[in-house]
């Protein structure tokens, strides 16, 4: 399987490895320009829970000047909030009611429960997937700290290049 195409923006940020010349990237940039989505729709959908739609919102509002998002990125964007809203609750419930829980394991002989207290693993499992869903969509974003280093590296990479590429006879 080959490489999948990547916009000219994010090859040249990767430093042109395709060594591309000048004419060439110029063409791409007016070509990915002409199929560029509208940003008209980023709204958070109905079906997103207050929490998720907070975070929509807000994501929103912080990348707004990087021009990055558009319409298409509206349904990746929400599972991103959603699954944020989702670890947020699953967070909470753990902190209100701890790790473990107590569990009826028998009954006195006045009928009264005996209770032992049971790791929660199903809320912990929860967390977790949730807690990997929110990682996943947030490095596609770059929300993380050492995603937008990487990229911000890329980029560096990519202006010494273009240095050295304007001294090149």
């Amino acid at each position: 399987m080959g490489n999948q195409a990547q916009p000219i923006e994010l090859q040249l940020i990767h430093g042109n490895k395709n060594r591309r010349t000048k004419a060439e990237i110029e063409k791409r940039r007016k070509a990915e320009e002409a199929l560029k989505a509208s940003k008209d729709k980023l709204k958070p959908p109905t079906w997103l829970d207050k929490g998720a739609k907070k975070e929509f919102r807000y994501i929103i509002n912080e990348m707004s000047e990087l021009d990055v998002l558009n319409n298409l990125d509206v349904h990746a964007l929400s599972m991103y909030c959603d699954a944020y809203s989702n670890y947020v609750e699953i967070t909470k419930l753990i902190n209100e009611t701890g790790l473990a829980r107590r569990v009826v394991v028998d009954y006195t002989e006045d009928n009264e429960p005996i209770y032992e207290l049971v790791m929660d693993k199903e809320a912990i499992l929860r967390k977790k997937q949730f807690y990997d869903q929110v990682r996943q969509l947030g490095i596609q974003f770059g929300f993380t700290p050492s995603a937008r280093a990487k990229i911000a590296l890329s980029q560096a990479k990519a202006e010494l290049a273009e240095e050295d590429e304007e001294f090149d006879v």
